[in-house]
């Protein structure tokens, strides 16, 4: 578990302050986009990252379902050899 939560963290760190720095870019008038052109592009550099957001949080998912039918597995392991040696002979 430590290990889904550690490559969570690592990807809103690389994500979010881009999106952030991209937002706060201030529009420029001269040889820069039309606002209108410059917010069309952003829009789709947050659709780009929020692809790459959903497609990491599908990832993490299934890593953890993975983790946690692992955690299940010892767990039943544990309890059946615990049941075994607690069994009169």
């Amino acid at each position: 578990m430590k290990e889904t939560n550690r490559a969570a963290e690592r990807i809103i760190h690389e994500l979010l302050p881009n999106l952030s720095q991209l937002l706060d870019r201030p529009v420029v008038a001269g040889n820069e986009l039309s606002e209108y052109y410059y917010a069309r592009s952003v829009l789709e550099q947050l659709e780009i990252q929020f692809r790459t957001l959903k497609k990491a949080h599908s990832i993490l998912q299934e890593r953890n379902n993975e983790l946690s039918m692992q955690i299940d597995a010892i767990r039943g392991h544990q309890k059946n050899a615990a049941t075994e040696n607690c069994a009169p002979n």
